[in-house]
């Protein structure tokens, strides 16, 4: 896919001399209004009015659907918060260094996991980025616009806001018959925009788990590691270079049993164990890749090699192949060993750990990619980059519809959570003044946490 970047970058070109383009020839249709240039539409109110007149009773019920999701959003937004200030903040302060090297405020931007080196998120092209856009302002505004209407608040306008190449979609309510209504109202309005994102999250969710069910198909057994052992330093004996197809490591013996370890004698100084490889036939033949046959048999996960291995007898020779990241096979002579587990049947050394869960966006993309077994290959049915295309795509516009949905609940001022934070206080003390204040104190609060992460993090990593 690497080839694709050319035709992405070209897109986001092209797309911008678009806009750019689109701004020049519609000026008397644009307004700024800070940093941002609003361009005012009539499109789609018709449609908006007629869902909300038409279905009045129906969004009656998902009020409350829709201020129920908006607090439990809040929590999860005030819970990330906590999360960031604890990395950014706690972390920085007792050690002076932040695990993390990415800046705190981070935007979700096209090529952002290649310029900071995530390599647990996979490629961000544009095209996705303005797909998942489009689907999630779209979604996100016209909720709004229904809610509002069908409680008979008038849509004045929908439109787009422009940013360089970056857009926005709004719908614009009629504020002063909005802010008449009860608290109860205007708060289901204002939660009905992330309602509509996760609607969106697990609609597509689904949508995603059939897609890689059908196109997808189990090929082959990945293994992470090579069997070893946490062997006594003090125990070993002579070290000897050892150069396998692997790298260089040293050969070591401890209780007459061979192990290998980094050739790096630093990492074992002052240690009193070490963690070595076992002398096992898949380290000797310095086995890589997932898995795909052995001698005439398709492998096609775990079960499959498991069942093999459990016919076989120490000393056979056995022929595997394996494939890379890169689509390239490898064969393998191997002669099994003797299962240390199983003295009947043959080992080759080889198995599968379940990788650490680091960091909130790690633990959600875990999350997502639950139902897919991490130790099995899986191969597409059709061509295999626009499988993984389409595959990605749906995991960004899953990915960013939760996230607009939390962050756009955290009780700040510039988001609608903090508008429901308001309503809410102000419901519980029927203090408009009190209401105003606390609302106030929370934004500026959360802005100066916001700003302390910054500062920390630039000293932290700099």
């Amino acid at each position: 896919m690497a080839s694709f970047y050319v035709y992405d970058i070209v897109f986001l070109v092209l797309f911008t001399l678009f806009v750019v383009w689109f701004l020049f020839t519609r000026k008397t249709g644009l307004k700024r209004e800070g940093i941002l240039y609003l361009y005012r539409t009539s499109w789609g109110i018709k449609l908006i009015h007629r869902l909300g007149a038409k279905h009045k009773k129906l969004f009656g019920v998902l009020d409350w659907l829709s201020i129920i999701c908006g607090y439990i959003l809040m929590i999860i937004g005030i819970w990330f918060v906590w999360k960031l200030v604890d990395v950014y903040i706690i972390q920085v302060i007792l050690t002076g260094t932040t695990p993390l090297k990415v800046f705190p405020l981070l935007p979700v931007i096209p090529y952002t996991p290649e310029l900071f080196k995530l390599s647990f998120l996979p490629p961000f092209y544009f095209t996705y980025w303005i797909v998942s856009l489009a689907i999630i302002a779209i979604g996100h505004e016209f909720s709004h616009g229904i809610f509002a209407s069908a409680k008979g608040i008038k849509i004045k306008a929908t439109g787009f806001g422009f940013l360089g190449p970056f857009i926005a979609a709004f719908v614009e309510p009629d504020e002063k018959r909005m802010q008449k209504l009860s608290n109860k109202k205007q708060m289901a309005i204002l939660s009905a925009g992330t309602f509509a994102n996760i609607i969106m999250t697990i609609f597509f969710f689904i949508i995603f788990i059939l897609f890689f069910l059908a196109v997808f198909a189990p090929s082959g057994y990945i293994f992470s590691t090579y069997s070893y052992s946490m062997v006594p330093a003090n125990g070993m004996g002579n070290l000897t270079n050892y150069s396998s197809p692997l790298g260089n490591f040293s050969q070591i013996t401890v209780d007459n049993k061979t192990y290998f370890i980094d050739s790096n004698l630093s990492k074992i100084q002052n240690a009193s164990y070490v963690y070595a490889f076992d002398d096992t036939p898949a380290f000797r033949a310095g086995l890589v890749g997932a898995i795909i046959q052995i001698d005439d048999m398709k492998i096609n996960g775990r079960n499959d090699l498991q069942n093999f291995l459990s016919t076989t007898k120490s000393g056979q020779n056995i022929t595997i192949t394996t494939i890379n990241t890169d689509g390239k096979n490898n064969i393998y002579n191997i002669t099994l060993a003797n299962n240390p587990n199983n003295s009947t049947t043959g080992y080759i050394g080889i198995g599968s750990t379940k990788a650490q869960t680091k960091g909130i966006v790690s633990s959600v993309m875990n999350w997502m990619v639950s139902f897919i077994d991490s130790s099995t290959y899986y191969s597409p049915r059709i061509d295999k980059n626009l499988a993984i295309f389409i595959k990605d795509l749906f995991f960004w516009i899953i990915m960013l519809n939760l996230s607009v949905a939390i962050v756009n609940m955290i009780p700040l001022g510039i988001f609608d959570g903090g508008r429901v934070f308001y309503l809410t206080i102000l419901s519980i003390t029927k203090s408009e003044k009190f209401a105003k204040k606390t609302f106030s104190i929370v934004t500026y609060f959360i802005l100066s946490l916001v700003l302390l992460m910054v500062v920390l993090w630039f000293f932290a990593v700099k």
